[in-house]
């Protein structure tokens, strides 16, 4: 059957189509199926809507793809980039592959964005590595910190131990001592209580860490990822130094097989900010875990990116990728070689909050 390629930004019709079409693959429990869901994540961006690419065969779509609009700042200009998300052909069009490789290579195509990222899972990475033979500058690494070991203990080795309270206990005691001197060394201030949006945005501005490609975040940002989602809000935290404030942190809480996992969404703090400084901040998110219940804090970043050093120094560790769903590579189509290059990828900074995993 002879199919042909649509390209549109997505609009509430649009969207009925991509719900409907989700449906027929996922269950209901699946957040593209709803359809506020899909409202926010491709209609009520921070930067417009969602461009779609829609397969068709006989006027009906088959076959998507959509680019959620992202910029990035390079220099003193903020550049569009897109990050692909959503694929999907029906079963009974995914043969002949070209239907899908169509999809894919429409996005060269697509003047509006200098750059667009994909994400791949166990699946799809051998496709997009050797068939699409799309280049990989990046990809995320797991960090985290168990905050209750009794139940990592039981999860990893397989079975329980009254013993494993019994180290528990003084282990968090131990993470509340640190984190007390910890604040009193660098007398910061973690607080629900958020600024000025001007001051949000100033902070953002000018507390960039130079060798980074950072995609670019704002008080609008912040509400449009954080606090507008049906499915997938998060607490946005405050850090002050006396009156000054010097950064965010954005915190959920999610259930992943069995466990209770605090996750570390996203973050941007001042870079000359002292070591101590970073290791109460880092510290305060394994306080806020244990008061949660949590079982252990994790997040996903670019090892290479300086900003997410702030992440992954002690008592933050890398989780190995075995121990996890699957890998997190980009895959990349650079649209505008006068832009962005492989290795300049390489640096660029990536949280949770640009990912729809949560």
């Amino acid at each position: 059957m002879n199919c042909n390629i649509k390209v549109n930004k997505i609009d509430h019709e649009g969207l009925k189509s991509f719900v409907g079409l989700s449906k027929s693959e996922y269950d209901s429990t699946n957040a593209v199926t709803d359809y506020d869901q899909m409202v926010w994540k491709h209609l009520d961006t921070a930067h417009g809507p969602s461009t779609a690419i829609n397969l068709n065969c006989k006027d009906v779509t088959v076959g998507r793809v959509l680019l959620q609009p992202r910029k990035v700042r390079v220099g003193e200009k903020e550049v569009n980039i897109a990050f692909a998300t959503d694929s999907l052909v029906l079963l009974e069009f995914r043969r002949p592959i070209s239907n899908f490789f169509s999809i894919m290579k429409e996005i060269k195509h697509i003047d509006d964005f200098s750059l667009v990222l994909h994400t791949s899972n166990e699946n799809t990475e051998a496709i997009y590595h050797n068939v699409l033979t799309f280049k990989c500058p990046i990809s995320l690494s797991g960090y985290g910190v168990p905050v209750n070991l009794r139940v990592i203990f039981k999860k990893v080795i397989g079975f329980d131990s009254a013993i494993f309270e019994i180290i528990n206990l003084p282990y968090r005691w131990l993470i509340s001592s640190v984190c007390f001197i910890a604040k009193y060394l660098s007398a910061l201030v973690i607080t629900s209580d958020p600024p000025d949006e001007n001051v949000l945005d100033h902070h953002i501005e000018n507390h960039k860490f130079s060798d980074d490609l950072q995609i670019i975040r704002s008080s609008a940002f912040l509400k449009w990822r954080f606090n507008g989602s049906p499915h997938w809000k998060a607490n946005v935290l405050h850090i002050y130094s006396k009156h000054n404030y010097v950064g965010y942190l954005a915190i959920r809480e999610v259930e992943l097989d069995g466990l209770k996992f605090t996750i570390i969404m996203d973050f941007s703090v001042n870079a000359d900010l002292s070591w101590f400084a970073v290791l109460f901040i880092r510290l305060s998110v394994i306080k806020i875990a244990i008061n949660n219940r949590s079982d252990a804090v994790f997040t996903l970043l670019n090892h290479r990116a300086d900003m997410a050093k702030k992440f992954t120094g002690i008592p933050f560790f890398k989780v190995p990728d075995r121990l996890l769903p699957h890998k997190t590579p980009f895959f990349v189509h650079i649209n505008d070689e006068s832009i962005f290059s492989i290795d300049t990828l390489k640096k660029l900074h990536i949280t949770l909050a640009d990912l729809d995993y949560f």
